[in-house]
């Protein structure tokens, strides 16, 4: 996806945008005082602030925005992500509030040679609880590019936080960041070996954009976060500064990709009769 965005591009994007921001599950844009995001102005006002940069890497960068956005909206059709979503971020933060608790209970309840004998054990469960983190960071990624968020805008950023709309989704996010700075502030002063490496929002998004330039085909999208997943086959397809796991890899689950982590995730403590991906 390369190219300078034109006047013909953008009334085509538009146009699909418009029909298919009808379709979006209004749970995901309602902001916390009960209104609800008018996902066509903010892609206009995104529009107008990047059109007074004439440079050709700067309409580049928007083309590719601009179809991101698209592409987002099409994926949002299925109305289960709204239900979905809203699961998966009450079940982590209450497995996160919870190691947070027994990570407390270490702490001050055991001996320094008790720990001693649980310190792998612990490790190897905070990085598990990592890897739920890692899940909510490739949803709001995908938040972040259907509200037309600055891709190098964090959400943990407090004087920016306004930016990100706030929504239920970003702000429940936001507290599961706030635990998961607190279990590592735990882990190590317990002293656990945490080797973890989580990408940020930031990072996660603008992986997506480089993958988007270079048009790599092999490039899958998970079914439950909306994210492209790392080629399992060819670690060199990771855009430069993307940290590889194979808790990011590609797995498979009823013919649909997932990255490893959300799959894991989505499959054991998600799907069930109720409540599915329509897929």
């Amino acid at each position: 996806v390369t190219g300078v965005l034109s006047s013909s591009d953008l009334k085509g994007i538009r146009s699909k945008c418009r029909t298919l921001s009808k379709g979006i599950p209004k749970m995901l844009l309602k902001r916390r005082d009960g209104s609800v995001i008018d996902l066509m102005a903010v892609f206009d006002k995104k529009i107008q602030s990047a059109s007074s940069t004439a440079s050709a890497q700067s309409q580049n960068k928007l083309l590719r925005e601009s179809k991101r956005f698209c592409d987002v909206l099409s994926r949002l059709q299925e109305p289960s992500y709204g239900r979905v979503w809203k699961k998966s971020f009450q079940v982590i933060r209450e497995e996160l509030v919870a190691g947070e608790g027994l990570l407390r209970e270490a702490k001050s309840g055991l001996q320094q040679s008790e720990r001693q004998e649980v310190q792998l054990a612990l490790s190897k469960f905070v990085m598990g609880l990592g890897e739920f983190v890692r899940v909510v960071r490739h949803i709001v990624a995908t938040l972040g590019d259907l509200m037309c968020v600055d891709v190098q805008m964090d959400f943990k950023i407090k004087q920016r936080q306004s930016d990100w709309h706030p929504t239920g989704f970003v702000e429940c996010a936001q507290e599961i960041e706030k635990t998961w700075l607190s279990i590592l502030n735990l882990a190590k002063e317990i002293g656990l070996e945490i080797t973890t490496s989580i990408d940020t929002v930031p990072m996660i998004r603008s992986a997506c954009l480089l993958r988007m330039e270079s048009a790599q085909k092999d490039s899958k999208i998970c079914e439950l976060t909306l994210q492209p997943i790392i080629n399992s086959n060819n670690n060199s397809s990771s855009p430069k500064g993307e940290t590889i796991t194979n808790t990011k890899k590609s797995v498979h689950w009823n013919g649909k990709s997932f990255m490893a982590c959300s799959g894991n995730f989505y499959t054991n403590r998600i799907h069930s009769a109720s409540l599915q991906l329509r897929m």
